[in-house]
């Protein structure tokens, strides 16, 4: 898993005997243990700190500005956030959705296609 915020669970995440995860950027909040089961977990860019989602309690999972998820993350392929926002505003954030400050321009760019005709 790439990218991830693993936030408020009894065990973050849980991995069998005889099989391994991978994660790498992930943010670390409010689990009474961030890793459990007898299978392997390794483990890269680790973040602890506060997602400042912008309203929790009604669904509204976006980070909101002063997030620990903002420009945090790793490069991946991924071009666009959950709302089909363009990644990246500066560098990649954890998580689902790509901070973009009010009033940020967001460029998308599509491809160009040369087709010549006769």
């Amino acid at each position: 898993m790439t990218n991830t915020i693993l936030v408020s669970h009894t065990v973050g995440i849980t991995v069998t005997v005889g099989n391994t995860a991978t994660l790498e950027a992930t943010l670390w909040n409010g689990n009474t243990t961030d890793w459990g089961g007898a299978g392997t977990i390794n483990h890269s860019n680790d973040y602890i700190g506060d997602p400042a989602f912008v309203n929790p309690d009604a669904g509204d999972y976006h980070i909101a500005s002063g997030s620990v998820a903002i420009d945090t993350g790793v490069d991946t392929w991924v071009s666009t956030d959950i709302d089909h926002e363009p990644r990246f505003y500066g560098d990649p954030d954890l998580g689902a959705d790509e901070y973009w400050p009010p009033g940020a321009l967001k460029r998308i760019y599509l491809p160009v296609v040369l087709r010549q005709y006769q």
